[in-house]
């Protein structure tokens, strides 16, 4: 990371002055290590891209179908574990897709609070969708605040790869409220 820091110093003040570094061998050979370890440092940093999405499309993806599709995962009773980072996730499977929630974080942000996903303890505002047999991409959508609906996913993610994870989670969201919709109350009862 501090190497990253000083990668990006040096870039910032050798940038007014390439013609000047490109003179001779060595200005060369400055660049071009300079070059890659910005390249390095952009690998080693896997953060997370969220995208807010305008109001015009959240029609799927609104607070409240994402408050139904909570209810019906928590009314369900079932529990999973998908990651390292949570026990007992309320969960649902579906044909070709896993639903999970994640808890909020706690009180002083910490986001493993409620490690293990106590219901009593905390709230759930983030769906997590995994497609069976697909590629290994966990789609994320957080919708902690009353009218931001943001979508995750990694850092320089793709606009087509945030377009397919927002596809996803419209799959999801609508395969649980066709559920809801006809009486199910439960996943059980939506397989009579």
């Amino acid at each position: 990371m501090i190497r990253c820091k000083v990668a990006e110093a040096a870039l910032v003040g050798e940038r007014q002055d390439v013609g000047a570094l490109m003179n001779g061998s060595s200005g060369i050979v400055k660049v071009a290590m300079l070059i890659l370890s910005l390249a390095a440092c952009a690998q080693g940093q896997p953060t997370r891209m969220k995208t807010t999405m305008p109001s015009s499309e959240q029609q799927i993806l609104s607070k409240g179908n994402l408050d139904r599709v909570k209810r019906y995962i928590l009314e369900s009773g079932e529990r999973c574990t998908y990651s390292n980072r949570y026990n007992n996730n309320p969960c649902v499977r579906l044909p070709q897709l896993s639903l999970y929630l994640n808890p909020d974080p706690g009180p002083d942000g910490h986001p493993q609070w409620n490690i293990n996903c106590d219901i009593t303890r905390g709230d759930f505002n983030t769906l997590v969708v995994h497609e069976e047999g697909g590629d290994s991409a966990y789609h994320t959508v957080d919708f902690r605040g009353a009218d931001a609906i943001v979508l995750k996913g990694r850092e320089r993610a793709a606009e087509s790869e945030m377009l397919r994870s927002k596809l996803v989670l419209e799959r999801a969201v609508l395969a649980v409220l066709q559920r809801v919709d006809a009486g199910a109350s439960s996943p059980e009862e939506a397989k009579k």
